[in-house]
């Protein structure tokens, strides 16, 4: 990751490789040319507000080919989270990859019903 400052961005030359090979070139040339700076702190910054996740009902879709957040740690993630996992074949961007994949993930989260609390 280049950094200019305390901002970092994916290297251009690099960034469909690394970030979304599974997206035709264009689109990715387009994400490249638009992909905005992230501050370094925002890897370190260290949060104040309640998990949510710890009390609600969470889901999880880990991306098998990404580059940019391993899938065992993304799957870490899940696990501590007791997240109903959906592993897909995919990027970093599986939104875009693999659309349908997500948006069952997301229809499923939308019509679950959570257990009334005794």
């Amino acid at each position: 990751m280049p950094q200019a400052g305390d901002f970092l961005w994916l290297d251009p030359s690099a960034y469909h490789e690394m970030f979304c090979p599974d997206v035709p070139a264009a689109d990715a040339r387009v994400m490249t040319a638009v992909q905005k700076p992230i501050h370094k702190s925002a890897f370190a910054a260290k949060l104040t507000a309640v998990a949510r996740w710890h009390d609600l009902p969470t889901w999880y879709v880990v991306t098998s080919k990404d580059k940019m957040l391993s899938p065992e740690l993304q799957k870490f993630l899940a696990q501590r989270a007791k997240a109903k996992t959906t592993t897909v074949t995919t990027s970093h961007v599986p939104f875009l990859s693999k659309p349908q994949e997500v948006a069952r993930v997301i229809v499923e989260a939308a019509r679950f019903k959570a257990k009334p609390q005794p």
